[in-house]
């Protein structure tokens, strides 16, 4: 865990009676940075302690370091925690004034767009045709429909007056 120090040295862990203290001050804090004063006072402590005394001197950053990260990594947690969705259902109107009401069903017309033509092929850009697609079957449909209306029209003159 963590990287190794670059003189070569060993690695520096705290104890895990340490880490449950420096927890315990953290929720003491409400998940701040303790004060100055307060990590000066653990670094001081670690170091006196009978494991550490003589050999390794707990520095203040490194004390700092631990709460930067573990407050770091608290809000990583709570952020990733996957929220419970608050879904009510709508409520449905079923009156029939609702149902009558005509639905728009028609999609925009697109703006006509000039075909272009690439200079070094002569070949009309296909992309506007893309475009148009739509507009073009549509169309295609409304003049079928309106051959069929006349057609109809065309061979009952009777009935139509």
């Amino acid at each position: 865990m963590g990287r190794p120090p670059s003189n070569g040295g060993p690695s520096f862990r705290f104890m895990q009676y340490e880490v449950t203290e420096m927890d315990a001050i953290l929720q003491e804090y409400h998940n701040t940075m303790p004060a100055r004063e307060v990590l000066v006072s653990l670094a001081d402590k670690f170091s006196e302690s009978p494991e550490r005394k003589g050999k390794i001197q707990v520095q203040m950053k490194q004390v700092w370091n631990w709460f930067q990260n573990r407050r770091y990594a608290i809000r990583a947690k709570s952020n990733k925690a996957p929220m419970k969705l608050n879904i009510t259902p709508m409520p449905r109107d079923d009156s029939a004034v609702a149902r009558s009401v005509p639905q728009q069903v028609a999609s925009p017309i697109p703006d006509a767009v000039p075909a272009t033509t690439s200079a070094s092929s002569g070949r009309v850009n296909s992309k506007v045709f893309e475009d148009l697609l739509p507009f073009s079957i549509l169309l295609t449909y409304l003049v079928i429909y309106l051959a069929l209306l006349n057609f109809e029209y065309k061979m009952s003159p009777g009935l139509i007056k």
